[in-house]
């Protein structure tokens, strides 16, 4: 991740209309998207692109996946 990619994503996130809820997968039901998505923000924006903080950034490119297909 790249601080590009980071704004890009932050960006993205902040000029749309979030879900409340989302089942992310299988096994994760998210009850604040906005929530979980400005968690992952700041994780990234504190520790970079550090590996150990990759499932952040990876969650954020996920739920976004997720809405693009429920768009349609």
């Amino acid at each position: 991740m790249t601080p590009e990619e980071l704004a890009e994503i932050k960006a993205y996130f902040a000029n749309r209309e979030l879900p409340q809820t989302l089942q992310y997968n299988e096994c994760t039901f998210m009850t604040d998207v906005r929530k979980a998505v400005n968690s992952d923000i700041m994780v990234l924006e504190r520790f970079g692109s550090k590996s150990t903080f990759s499932a952040p950034w990876e969650r954020l490119l996920n739920i976004k996946k997720i809405l693009e297909e429920n768009e349609g």
